[in-house]
């Protein structure tokens, strides 16, 4: 005996599968937006991931919500405005937020990235880092194969 399969048979079994999915796929997602963390995304990528994850989540994520997930899993590097904006008495925007640590990340962008090394020449004309860690220069080299 076979069965008769119906068009309204096909599509009830599809919106099954995909509907009956759908609960679960909201908890993996709110848990994604949750746990998200800026990691070494920039200011502009994490927040546009951000947005796009709460976007999906299928219910609104009011804006304070938005800012403090943001501030929430922020990179150590951005302690101290996130201090700042968290301390605020009218709470920012998440436009408004996302601006000032946009501006944050480029002044410290505008920085030098690591610190000045100081040298120091030793008697027998090595070069080494004021530290007294022997220093692998070309120059150092040449200096030690002159004595």
């Amino acid at each position: 005996m076979s069965a008769t399969v119906t068009a309204y048979s096909v599509w009830r079994d599809l919106a099954h599968q995909f509907l009956g999915n759908q609960e679960r796929r909201a908890i993996n997602l709110n848990a994604e937006f949750r746990t998200f963390a800026q990691g070494d995304l920039s200011i502009s990528d994490y927040c546009r991931l951000l947005k796009s994850m709460a976007d999906m989540l299928g219910e609104p994520v009011h804006d304070h919500s938005l800012v403090l997930q943001l501030l929430t899993d922020l990179s150590p590097k951005f302690g101290h405005v996130q201090s700042l904006l968290s301390m605020q008495k009218l709470f920012p925007s998440f436009l408004d937020a996302r601006s000032q640590l946009l501006l944050e990340e480029i002044t410290k962008g505008s920085k030098s990235a690591e610190p000045a090394t100081a040298f120091v020449v030793s008697k027998s004309g090595s070069i080494q880092p004021a530290s007294g860690k022997t220093g692998n220069t070309s120059q150092g080299s040449s200096n030690n194969s002159r004595n």
